[in-house]
């Protein structure tokens, strides 16, 4: 679904919700379902959580709230958190709530392409555009 045209014109109801509400009325819209909220993850040192995690596909999603993610503790707090799910094999999407507002289609695209059933990258994979012998790709 095209969100952007949906809420074209429109006062977009969605500025009252929490950023987490709102991608969750995204992912339900999308058909993304089979999340496991707030899922806590085993790594090395201690357990963290991922907001929204299609364990079985070892997928995620973090959605930055405004007033949470401010302080640079926090946002210190994530950085790691991102950081050791990549490590243990995690991959992760976050979302500030200005993109979900702004942006919705991107932000379902986004999730559709790591999930494995979208279309968002439209070109060829990064290595069959930049490679040694072709040189820097032409935008």
């Amino acid at each position: 679904m095209a969100y952007r045209a949906a809420f074209a014109g429109v006062e977009m109801p969605t500025m009252r919700l929490t950023p987490a509400a709102l991608f969750e009325l995204l992912l339900r819209d999308a058909g993304l379902d089979g999340y496991v909220k707030n899922y806590r993850f085993h790594a090395p040192v201690s357990r963290r959580e991922i907001d929204y995690a299609w364990v079985e596909l070892r997928c995620g999603a973090e959605i930055d709230e405004e007033t949470c993610h401010s302080h640079w503790r926090k946002q210190s707090e994530d950085r790691q958190k991102g950081n050791i799910a990549l490590l243990t094999g995690w991959r992760l999407l976050r979302f500030s709530g200005a993109m979900l507002r702004d942006d919705p289609d991107m932000c379902v695209a986004q999730l559709r392409e790591l999930l494995g059933h979208g279309a968002y990258l439209t070109r060829a994979p990064c290595h069959a555009i930049i490679s040694p012998s072709r040189g820097l790709p032409r935008l």
